[in-house]
């Protein structure tokens, strides 16, 4: 239960979400073995791919097989959100110059 509700808080505030997983249960740390500059990059650059390779990685100990599909769809809503972003940025100064 715990890991349907981290991928429902997740897809409002991955980072976050991404946060409280590490500070409460430690599941980060054990998905990349340790390495914490490897859980910090993807925490900065891709939240959402990095928060489903957790959650598959907690749910069936180990990211395989079809697991890497929800890792997939994670990097396609993390560029998703770098496009919409910019074309935002975009929208807006077209509307104040």
């Amino acid at each position: 239960m715990c890991g349907c509700l981290s991928l429902a808080f997740g897809s409002l505030a991955p980072r976050f979400t991404l946060f409280l997983i590490a500070l409460f249960t430690g599941r980060v740390g054990d998905a990349f073995d340790g390495h914490t500059g490897t859980a910090f990059l993807g925490w900065l650059f891709l939240p959402f791919t990095e928060l489903f390779y957790v959650v598959m990685f907690w749910w069936n100990g180990s990211v395989a097989g079809f697991s890497w599909f929800f890792v997939a769809l994670g990097f396609v809503m993390d560029i998703s959100a770098y496009v919409g972003g910019a074309q935002a940025r975009q929208r807006n100064q077209v509307r104040w110059q």
